[in-house]
């Protein structure tokens, strides 16, 4: 388990200035139900004869050095709502704390 600070002061690109910026794992959003792919799909699994595309179910058997997380910065003074992606970090598992340390990025 690795350590990341809840807050950390960095350029901000909009204010032109260094600010303190809120640190929280990026997430995937919803996938939407009305991309083309997903029309597609849906189309083409409808009725009968089963499934229709393949699922990958071959496992992976090469060793990984740890997942590698996005951190996504938001600013916490400013009354609008920025977000900036951080490069991604190979870690194991990001656990966000309180401390206020540097960031140690692991490239």
């Amino acid at each position: 388990m690795v350590n990341v600070p809840k807050t950390r002061r960095t350029y901000c690109k909009k204010c032109k200035k260094h600010q303190t910026h809120k640190v929280t794992q990026y997430k995937k959003g919803k996938d939407s139900l009305y991309a083309q792919g997903k029309r597609r799909y849906d189309r083409k699994q409808s009725g009968y004869g089963g499934q229709t595309k393949p699922i990958f179910r071959k496992k992976v058997w090469k060793i990984h050095n740890g997942k590698r997380f996005t951190n996504s910065l938001s600013l916490v003074f400013p009354s609008f709502r920025w977000d900036m992606f951080v490069c991604k970090l190979p870690l194991c598992s990001v656990l966000v704390s309180k401390s206020i340390l540097s960031l140690l990025f692991i490239t």
